[in-house]
């Protein structure tokens, strides 16, 4: 806005008349530099407009990917036969099974875990909190709460005053350091950081320049030497219990071999919002549930990004990987590499905040769905590669790893074609009568029907289990109403996984991306709608057919256009490479690769044509044509031999 004023400004200046004199050289020479100044800001102005519009075509991407993705399969589960249809019903509900059965096993390998932590408590508790490790004995631990200083403004110091006055653990043991970045200087704020360091020795305040993430903050902060035994990472918005550093180095002094202690996570605002209570139920269900159960059925544990501690030394060779999305998870999967030990101590608790609208709820899962499925692309190998030198990665592990990225990343898939295949049958077969709704979602086929309530038994025994070791914050009500909506909740979570997988896929976003999903809508209308597509045979239709023709077709469907898009796109990826380096070399390579990074796509296409056709035939384009009476298309031509096939390509 200050920018517009200044334009503004500097254009009044330019056409304001001198009083009736001619204009001195300085006169001149003052408009001429307002003159530069006039085209300077335009062009700043039309780089901002640009970059906007890159942005929101970049955004909008993904989102029109995932609508086509409904819209297709919906569409085609409705014109496949029953046949089919049966098939893909089995599919589905044998995967969704086995993801319940995964879930549920793990349940009930949580309750021993849980158990053992309910005991170990009421034990310290009986020998008046006297840990079995003497103070002098224990390990020496730096607390690092990392922050961005323009979201966590209002809260930092209230938490770093909390863990320095709260956390019980030998003063002369541990230490609390603040590692935060910032784009512009926050005062007084940051002087009132740095004058809590006078006030208290075990605190260390570290402004990391140039930092633009929170792998960079750590990244820097780990190569200062402490000389702790452990760090532990939190993030800002985190309430440590008094008593959770100790349980966490309790476990490290009970077993030498242990590198990784993960805590439990609590949400501590549940009771702000309907989400907010969702949320809270959810991190019972994986803190306290998933997270110790898969640890005792597949054998290796995982840190979660807070709350979670690392011997110091590994963890300043292993550092983070900042061109991750969540380095947090890519840094759990390169320890499970390395053969590190984590486990997972239910006594070491933090309080944190959950998302309380809808927005921020959607802006944080996008990241962990997008970064999820970029660490599990990444890591995937881990299921079939090589072990670490020195260390074992047994078969169970090894099928764990693919359960929990492989299968998870799947399972967005799976839930989501389930869920157009009920709607699409929802839709051919509308039911009168809630009873008849049921029996067609749920009980089409005997064993479906066994598949079905073993999975609601599954889903039952789980959130039982659960609710078993509940958080003080969640209440009945929480609990009924996460039950109720637990499958739409599901359905939304699969739904936003699309779209981080969407997002990943960078070299469709933006304008490649919508000229995919024009390519596709042209040929969808013109097969089924010609009448809205500009130069197609049969152009002759309803009113909103013929205006959806002259308005839209232009744009949105128009084959000229996708036509030049590629020509323009191709002669792009040739220019870039010319200008990167001026040579008649880089320019006859370009073209080259060019042609040959086309004929793996074509050649793809044409082979998956052939097979359909060969499959299928192709008399059922001919019916159709007739019945449409649409001419927008040509049946294809099928060559009889290889002779034809050669000879055809000098026709």
């Amino acid at each position: 806005m200050a920018q517009d004023m200044d334009l503004s400004v500097a254009a009044q200046e330019i056409l304001r008349p001198h009083n009736g004199e001619n204009a001195t050289p300085s006169q001149v020479s003052g408009s001429r530099g307002l003159l530069a100044k006039l085209n300077h800001l335009q062009e700043a102005s039309l780089c901002r407009a640009a970059a906007r519009l890159s942005a929101f075509l970049e955004d909008l991407t993904p989102f029109l990917f995932v609508l086509s993705y409904f819209v297709v399969s919906v569409s085609l589960y409705i014109v496949l036969p029953d046949s089919i249809i049966t098939i893909f019903w089995f599919v589905f509900l044998a995967t969704n099974f086995y993801i319940a059965a995964s879930v549920v096993t793990e349940a009930f390998l949580s309750v021993a875990p849980c158990r053992d932590a309910r005991k170990a408590v009421c034990r310290i508790q009986e020998r008046g909190w006297v840990f079995p490790t003497a103070d002098d004995q224990l390990y020496t631990l730096d607390i690092v709460i990392v922050a961005y200083l323009p979201n966590e403004k209002d809260i930092i110091i209230d938490r770093t005053l909390y863990a320095l006055n709260e956390i019980i653990y030998p003063r002369d043991k541990l230490r609390i350091n603040i590692v935060y970045n910032t784009p512009k200087p926050i005062e007084p704020l940051e002087t009132e950081l740095f004058n809590l360091t006078g006030k208290y020795s075990n605190l260390r305040v570290i402004k990391v320049q140039n930092s633009t993430s929170k792998a960079d903050n750590l990244n820097h902060f780990f190569t200062i030497n402490t000389g702790s035994d452990v760090m532990a990472i939190f993030d800002t918005d985190h309430y440590p219990h008094p008593y959770g550093p100790r349980w966490a180095m309790e476990r490290f002094h009970s077993n030498k071999k242990i590198d990784i202690v993960q805590g439990r996570c609590i949400v501590l605002n549940a009771g702000d919002s309907p989400l907010a209570g969702m949320i809270a139920v959810e991190f019972d269900k994986i803190y306290a549930v998933s997270h110790p159960g898969r640890a005792a059925m597949w054998g290796f544990g995982l840190f979660c990004g807070s709350n979670g501690y690392w011997r110091t030394d590994l963890l300043r060779e292993h550092k983070m990987d900042g061109e991750m999305l969540t380095e947090d998870i890519d840094s759990a999967l390169r320890a499970f590499k390395k053969g590190c030990v984590a486990v997972h101590e239910l006594n070491a608790v933090s309080y944190e905040l959950a998302p309380i609208t809808l927005a921020s709820f959607w802006k944080q899962r996008l990241r962990w769905a997008q970064g999820w499925a970029q660490a599990s692309t990444k890591h995937v190998v881990l299921t079939w590669n090589k072990a670490h030198e020195g260390r074992r990665r047994s078969f169970v592990m090894r099928f764990g790893v693919l359960s929990l990225l492989l299968i998870r990343e799947l399972s967005y898939y799976l839930v989501t074609q389930y869920t157009c295949l009920v709607f699409s049958l929802v839709v051919l077969h509308f039911p009168k009568t809630p009873a008849g709704l049921g029996r067609l979602v749920f009980f089409q086929y005997p064993l479906s029907e066994w598949l079905f309530i073993i999975s609601i038994t599954s889903l039952f025994a789980t959130l039982w289990i659960t609710y078993r070791v509940k958080s003080e914050f969640i209440t009945l009500k929480m609990f009924v109403v996460f039950t109720i909506f637990y499958p739409i909740y599901l359905v939304f979570m699969a739904t936003m996984g699309l779209y981080g997988h969407a997002r990943q896929v960078d070299y469709l976003l933006g304008l490649r991306g919508l000229l995919v999903l024009e390519s596709f809508l042209w040929i969808f209308l013109q097969t089924f709608v010609p009448a809205v597509v500009k130069g197609a045979d049969s152009t002759t239709g309803r009113t909103y057919q013929v205006i959806l023709r002259k308005t839209l077709s232009v744009l949105f469907w128009n084959e000229n256009l996708l036509y030049s898009f590629f020509i323009i796109l191709s002669a792009r990826t040739i220019c870039i490479s010319f200008i990167a380096r001026s040579t008649k070399t880089e320019v006859a390579g370009a073209v080259f690769r060019r042609a040959l990074r086309l004929w793996f796509p074509v050649a793809l296409s044409l082979a998956i044509t052939y097979a359909v056709f060969s499959a299928t035939g192709i008399a059922y384009i001919d019916e159709y044509k007739r019945i449409s009476g649409n001419s927008s298309f040509e049946t294809p031509y099928q060559i009889p031999n290889a002779l034809a096939y050669f000879n055809s390509v000098f026709d």
